[in-house]
């Protein structure tokens, strides 16, 4: 799939914003502050979250207004059930006095923003995330759990029930008297989305070995792993199992304040293929390579996977990256089923070399 028409109205540092067209390749070209990333992030509005800042959705709204309007036309929707097979579909979102994004889609209202799902996959890589992989675990968890969501759309409502479960399990026994019927209760729900979370994160790092070219020379293709101790023992008793170890764990959880089991432990492990090393000893440019390598092998396996095309959005991509290299990544941009939006302050010069004829250049 692919935008062809994009609307925004007081969104960020945008009165008004129009985009339309029918390119593979669109390259946004500005100084700093006229609002580039402010467009990706409207268009990472079109997936469930809070988007590639990961703020709260009025947060969005221009200065002196009170509200937010975004409208995308979206090519080659063929798996939304609000549909037709091969038509285009109307995307509306609007965010004002609620506080929260109101989403449309072809005029009907949408509940869940998992839905948006079953039309548009998008991929999104920020200068904020070059480190990531080297940082906390939790960031690279969430970084994960991003990639699941668009192989499994039912993930994310599985990661928030969770994540409610454990929450209030954790306040019932902090108070001290809890209920041990509705602690099992809350136990029985953390039980039951573990295994949906562990065995669809274990898919989803599956899918992306799989379709990782080790071979390639110029980036660097990591090897990636799960540390969970639900996902790494998955089998026909786990659901006793781990039910088990959160009723074993309630007293030292309410001692020490947290929950110390679960797959909100879980760690996504990376590692320097080349020169076998972990992320936390490779460099920035390293680093930003490596989640290039899979980004782009998840392009490669939700083409094999889904016949909606993915939407990648790339800001400021060629910081930390040599020419050599970010030749090479323009070479497999052109070559990937993807749409894929850029931003820079100027466009690099050997863009002029693009082959792809659905290019374009776009002054902001």
């Amino acid at each position: 799939m692919s935008i062809n028409r994009l609307y925004l109205e007081n969104f960020r540092v945008h009165k008004n914003f129009l985009f339309e067209g029918n390119q593979d390749i669109i390259f946004l070209e500005g100084p700093n502050g006229a609002g580039k990333t402010s467009v990706l992030e409207a268009i990472s509005f079109l997936a469930p979250g809070k988007g590639l800042r990961n703020v709260s959705f009025d947060d969005a709204i221009k200065s002196s207004t009170n509200s937010w309007t975004i409208f995308a036309s979206v090519e080659n929707a063929n798996n939304f059930a609000f549909a037709e097979a091969d038509s285009i579909s109307e995307i509306g979102m609007s965010c004002g006095e609620s506080h929260r994004r109101i989403i449309k889609v072809d005029n009907k209202n949408v509940r869940s923003s998992a839905s948006l799902l079953e039309i548009v996959k998008i991929i999104w890589l920020t200068p904020s995330q070059d480190g990531l992989l080297a940082e906390s675990k939790s960031l690279r968890r969430k970084f994960l759990d991003r990639l699941v969501y668009n192989f499994n759309p039912y993930h994310a409502e599985d990661v928030a029930r969770y994540e409610y479960a454990l929450r209030s399990r954790l306040k019932l026994l902090k108070d001290g008297n809890a209920d041990s019927i509705w602690l099992t209760q809350l136990e029985r729900v953390l039980a039951e989305t573990a295994i949906k979370i562990s065995a669809a994160r274990l898919d989803a790092i599956e899918r992306l070995n799989t379709h990782m070219n080790m071979n390639d020379n110029i980036l660097i293709c990591p090897e990636i792993s799960l540390c969970c101790a639900i996902a790494n023992n998955l089998n026909s008793n786990s659901y006793n199992q781990v039910l088990a170890e959160f009723e074993r764990s309630r007293s030292l959880d309410a001692k020490v304040g947290k929950s110390l089991f679960g797959v909100h432990r879980a760690d996504f492990i990376i590692k320097n293929s080349i020169k076998g090393i972990s992320a936390n000893k490779a460099s920035t440019g390293e680093l930003k390579v490596m989640l290039l390598s899979l980004i782009l092998a998840q392009v490669e396996s939700l083409n094999k996977a889904s016949d909606i095309r993915p939407i990648i959005l790339l800001d400021d991509i060629f910081s930390h990256l040599d020419e050599k290299r970010s030749l090479a990544l323009i070479e497999r941009l052109e070559a990937i089923n993807a749409q894929v939006w850029i931003t820079g302050t100027e466009a690099p010069k050997f863009f002029a070399t693009l082959k792809c004829k659905k290019y374009v250049k776009i002054k902001v």
